[in-house]
């Protein structure tokens, strides 16, 4: 996956050096037919054998209550909407290719799935979920495990392996990701003209020499802020904060960014807590900062309006402000915690990839989800990339760069995609507000959410362990 989105943007740069105001050829819609792309040629082939077909059969993917998500997916016709086309003939070089014929349904909630698998109606062949909080749908055995399914092949660059691995609980996968999905990672976005009005240091040269650091960042968020009506409360049109957001989830990204997940992996590799560690406490004495100087962060100083420095947001908002004539943008990963972390990352917890366990022809739905994964690239993800760039970005090479950077950390938490709601967790996942706010209270804090997770994790690995090995339960219970 990462090494096509490089070649990706390395192509769509080169292609902007030579013809600045061109257009993508894939994203035309009124001289190609409804099945016609046109792929890139140095991309490696599937594996997939060039006779397979599947006789029309139906492919149908589900999505968990989200009428939005799946116009993200699929397109019932061909439009002038780039994007829109794009998606229309993805599924239709899909029929093509491989003779099947694919649907699409909405609001398919836990009922309606639980139902779906005690009749053991092979109805669905893809099932899309949230992202978040997919305890109940994993240890009710609704999910198969695609460890078994043939033809997908995810150590191919359209695959995200380490993100698959990351998000394996127990013995088998129930969760994907591809380049089928679009997703939309965590950011923060900059204003340029506060940065040179303020004689700040230039985010991209910080983020390109390993030098943007949660202490750089705060210190930036400080160096900007003006009470100018005198009030001391940073509220009022005129004053300018460092930080904006409009909702504490849009803060959940720090401590990931800083390297710091709320679980990780014990000897035997199963989940549990990491956060209460030494490393949980830095970040948090770090982000008290933003309490003792008022006006660092405010969930009132609109970015948009150019009354703060900073914007935590999703990548897909670049969209919108490109629009915005009164507003220029740059767009960056969240900070590292100190420089000597090997990485950034961008916290992720949009739709998964999952099969249903009542499918009936594993090879179908093998063939068509590593077809859709490739296809992807041909047309659907550089479109996706021209849509959140738009025309006043699209030949800026270094946002085009931060962006590539944000897809190429995208970091999916456990704690979120599998437990956000559950006991312990939700805290965990919100935490940054509290020292944010102000709550000096960290050690005591940890304790008390670390003795809640192992009870959520302790009754999760138990259902589990009855999906993932039924048998050897029973004769367990028996004795």
């Amino acid at each position: 996956m990462k090494k096509f989105v490089s070649s990706l943007l390395l192509a769509s740069m080169l292609l902007q050096i030579s013809a600045c105001t061109a257009e993508p050829e894939t994203v035309e819609t009124d001289t190609q037919s409804e099945s016609e792309t046109v792929p890139v040629e140095t991309r490696v082939q599937t594996k997939l054998p060039d006779d397979l077909t599947f006789d029309g059969d139906t492919f149908t993917t589900a999505f968990k209550n989200d009428q939005a998500a799946s116009e993200n997916y699929f397109a019932d016709e061909l439009s002038s909407d780039n994007m829109q086309a794009a998606l229309y003939r993805r599924a239709k070089t899909t029929e093509k290719r491989l003779n099947v014929v694919m649907k699409y349904d909405v609001n398919i909630d836990l009922a309606a799935t639980r139902d779906l698998f005690m009749s053991g109606d092979n109805v669905y062949q893809q099932y899309i979920l949230g992202g978040v909080d997919e305890y109940e749908v994993v240890v009710s055995g609704y999910l198969y495990n695609t460890d078994t399914l043939p033809y997908i092949d995810t150590s191919a660059d359209w695959w995200n392996q380490s993100q698959i691995d990351a998000l394996r609980l127990g013995e088998n996968t129930y969760m994907l990701v591809s380049d089928f999905l679009l997703i939309d990672p965590a950011a923060i976005f900059f204003n340029w003209d506060m940065i040179e009005d303020n004689n700040l240091p230039n985010p991209y040269t910080l983020v390109n020499e390993g030098t943007w650091t949660l202490d750089t960042y705060i210190d930036m968020c400080v160096a900007v802020i003006n009470d100018l009506d005198g009030d001391g409360e940073y509220t009022s049109e005129d004053d300018i904060a460092g930080m904006h957001y409009t909702d504490t989830c849009q803060l959940a990204p720090f401590f990931p960014g800083c390297g710091q997940l709320i679980t990780q992996r014990d000897e035997e590799g199963r989940i549990e807590m990491a956060m209460g560690n030494e490393r949980t406490l830095l970040i948090w004495d770090k982000l008290l900062r933003f309490s003792t100087n008022n006006g660092s962060y405010s969930p009132t100083q609109d970015f948009a309006n150019n009354k703060a420095l900073f914007a935590t947001r999703k990548v897909s908002t670049l969209e919108s402000y490109a629009g915005m004539s009164n507003l220029s943008v740059g767009i960056v990963p969240f900070p590292k915690m100190d420089e000597s972390q090997d990485s950034y990352y961008s916290l992720c917890y949009d739709p998964i990839i999952t099969v249903p366990a009542t499918i009936k022809n594993p090879e179908l739905v093998g063939a068509v989800l590593e077809f859709l994964a490739w296809e992807s690239g041909n047309e659907v993800t550089p479109t996706y990339y021209d849509k959140l760039l738009k025309t006043r970005y699209s030949a800026d090479l270094e946002t085009r760069a931060m962006v590539e950077l944000l897809f190429d950390t995208v970091t999916y938490e456990v704690g979120i995609t599998y437990f956000m709601f559950e006991n312990g967790f939700c805290g965990l996942a919100y935490i940054a507000n509290s020292p944010i706010q102000g709550d000096p209270h960290a050690a005591s804090r940890m304790r008390f959410e670390r003795t809640m997770v192992k009870k959520t994790l302790k009754t999760f690995y138990e259902e589990l362990e009855k999906v993932e090995s039924p048998e050897e339960t029973a004769e367990t219970a028996g004795e």
